[in-house]
């Protein structure tokens, strides 16, 4: 199965059409869980729009809203989505859907995404010297996690590319990488660790 992102694709066309399409015509080679769960995108600025993803036991729904108790809310400025998509980043996760099936149900659980939706806080990433086309680029994005206040707890996690790129292939090189350093952190360290307890109990 071979699923491309038009990189110039507009956000409408993307959420409205992409999104739902591809999904149908490749769902009878998906792994499909028996789970329920909303996902939010915001993305901010001129031209900017929330959207509300809605997975419900194989069934998949999109509607340009703010997602209610969403598992996370995914928000970024405009220039970064399009960054996004520059540097194929949508292209991966589409294809989480392709995990091995034993993975999919270790990694994902109806427990695990009602115990994350009543947690509050964000985890935001400033991923660093993305190299396109010779260029040098930052891009920032935010991961929220319910309705967070000032005062809820933040974490700011700097990285860079190849950084990056290294948990995308086998998400346990974060703790290794956290222990050298080459990830830097600041922030509420202890609220990343609880997220990350409840996303990968289990194995």
């Amino acid at each position: 199965m071979n699923i491309e992102i038009p990189k110039n694709i507009s956000i409408n066309d993307f959420f409205n059409e992409f999104i739902v399409d591809t999904f149908n015509k490749f769902k009878d080679e998906f792994y499909l869980l028996d789970l329920e769960f909303r996902v939010g995108v915001e993305i901010l600025g001129a031209g900017g729009s929330d959207w509300c993803i809605t997975y419900n036991s194989g069934e998949l729904e999109v509607e340009e809203s703010i997602a209610d108790d969403p598992f996370f809310t995914l928000r970024l400025d405009i220039k970064d989505w399009e960054l996004a998509l520059k540097m194929g980043l949508g292209d991966f996760l589409l294809g989480v859907v392709n995990f091995d099936v034993d993975f999919s149900k270790k990694l994902i659980s109806q427990d695990k995404i009602n115990r994350v939706v009543k947690e509050n806080g964000s985890i935001n990433i400033y991923l660093e010297d993305i190299l396109i086309n010779d260029d040098k680029l930052n891009m920032n994005f935010g991961i929220i996690f319910g309705e967070p206040l000032d005062v809820d707890p933040s974490v700011d996690i700097k990285l860079d590319q190849r950084t990056f790129n290294l948990i995308l292939n086998d998400y346990k090189n974060i703790y290794q990488l956290i222990s050298k350093k080459e990830i830097e952190l600041s922030g509420d360290f202890a609220f990343l660790m609880k997220i990350l307890t409840i996303i990968f109990l289990g194995f």
